[in-house]
């Protein structure tokens, strides 16, 4: 008989494990991640205190002149802007303590700088409100005005206008008509005038 390589069957066999359990693999190596940067907030946009002008007029509507009105042009010129010293035909007033400023001044507030800080010129109120003066109220006279009366009762609230000199409205006026006679006057010649004789006796 042919020989057989015969083996035990108490021989233990190898079983080979077949789940996918490997091991572990080296990770490549990651530079570092720095930290994100802090997020840094957009400047707002800074806008200048609004100026709310409620007036039926334009600046171009209004009439103005940069000389003082004679006597017959008052009724034109009525008002006196006591920023820029014009004489207007209408004028707006301050909401925070009423006093005047010309539709030029507001126009030329609207046009500064984003950064400008815009406020009432004369009480430095904010925000800046202004309409239309009332024609049935007596017109407000600066001390400064060439042609004006003061009057404390109505600017109680103003004391930088409180402590100027007083002007007499009628100075013009009389200053005018002096002026007028004068011109008027016309010496006599000398020949006719009259010398006195300072050596005659009686």
């Amino acid at each position: 008989m042919g020989c057989f390589n015969t083996k035990s069957s108490n021989q233990p066999k190898v079983v080979q494990n077949t789940s996918n359990q490997s091991a572990p693999q080296a990770q490549p190596s990651r530079p570092p991640v720095a930290p994100p940067h802090p997020q840094i907030p957009k400047p707002e946009s800074q806008e200048p205190a609004k100026i709310k002008v409620e007036s039926k007029l334009t600046p171009d509507q209004v009439k103005a002149s940069d000389f003082t009105p004679v006597s017959t042009q008052k009724g034109l010129f009525p008002y006196n802007c006591p920023i820029c010293f014009k004489y207007l035909s209408n004028i707006l007033v301050t909401q925070c303590c009423k006093n005047y400023i010309c539709h030029l001044c507001i126009s030329e507030l609207q046009t500064k700088h984003v950064n400008f800080e815009i406020a009432c010129p004369h009480c430095k109120a904010q925000p800046l409100v202004v309409t239309d003066v009332d024609p049935n109220v007596t017109v407000k006279r600066y001390s400064d005005s060439p042609y004006a009366t003061f009057n404390n009762t109505t600017n109680q609230g103003n004391k930088w206008i409180s402590q100027l000199p007083m002007i007499n409205e009628d100075k013009d006026d009389i200053d005018l008509k002096e002026k007028e006679q004068n011109k008027s006057f016309i010496a006599p010649p000398e020949e006719h005038q009259l010398v006195p004789n300072l050596y005659a006796t009686s």
